[in-house]
């Protein structure tokens, strides 16, 4: 068994969905588009890729091929402030260790 039998490198992401504009209005933003996220991310990993000389036209013609493109990307609910129980939840997620603290 190799050291990367489970690698499954992935991002976390928080962002809010919105903001308060110049004349001090609350907007709210649109929900966004998780297969919209998940093309550009994509695009953008493997033009990095590419750029640094980790895989070539062919490489990314091959991936771009595939049913599943080895990227995923999950848009969930909105938390809002007085759901404390959604905020404790996303509290212990985000505290977690990001790699095995085991040897």
């Amino acid at each position: 068994m190799g050291d990367f039998q489970n690698f499954h490198p992935h991002i976390h992401i928080i962002a809010t969905d919105s903001c308060f504009a110049n004349n001090g209005i609350f907007q709210k933003g649109q929900h966004p588009n998780p297969q919209v996220l998940e093309d550009l991310f994509r695009y953008e990993v493997l033009k990095m890729l590419k750029s640094e000389g980790k895989i070539n036209q062919m490489v990314i013609e091959n991936m771009l091929s595939w049913h599943h493109s080895g990227f995923n990307v999950y848009c969930g609910n909105t938390i809002w402030p007085h759901d404390q129980g959604a905020m404790e939840k996303l509290a212990r997620y985000i505290i977690r260790a990001a790699f095995s603290q085991n040897g």
